[in-house]
């Protein structure tokens, strides 16, 4: 096994346990609560749930290169990185951070060069989980200040 699919594979594990551990409970608490005592909650319904997209792109880094270059993949990691482009569109304009407009600036480059072939799928999975993982944590850490 190549070093770049053990790193996938790392970044993938962590990018689906933070969604099993963190994430869908706290989804499912804000959904339950109607958003908390006064309904804050629901401003971060589209982060989550634009997290969730993340489970598919970890468990693509599990699957070979050649199964990976078949068109359902490739048009299912697609619709993935629009879809998240979108829902982080959407959250930019309620938050307006540096940070966002890196990430949509970095899913739209994605969708560019994995369709003109400059980029092979296995790293823009590797760059896609990394994307998902970091923000993961660094929305968890700022949740904890």
């Amino acid at each position: 096994m190549t070093e770049l699919k053990t790193i996938n594979k790392i970044i993938g594990a962590t990018t689906i346990g933070l969604n099993i551990f963190i994430y869908i409970p706290w989804t499912w608490e804000i959904i339950m609560t109607g958003g908390g005592n006064e309904g804050w909650g629901l401003i971060f319904l589209p982060t989550t749930f634009a997290f969730h997209l993340f489970i598919i792109t970890g468990m693509f880094s599990f699957l070979d290169n050649e199964r990976l270059d078949k068109k359902i993949f490739k048009t299912t990691l697609l619709s993935i990185w629009f879809l998240l482009s979108l829902i982080t569109l959407i959250n930019f304009g309620w938050i307006a951070t540096l940070v966002m407009a890196i990430v949509i600036i970095i899913f739209f480059s994605l969708i560019g060069l994995t369709v003109h072939r400059k980029l092979n799928i296995e790293k823009s999975i590797l760059i896609t989980n990394s994307v998902g993982s970091l923000g993961m944590l660094a929305t968890q850490l700022l949740l904890n200040l």
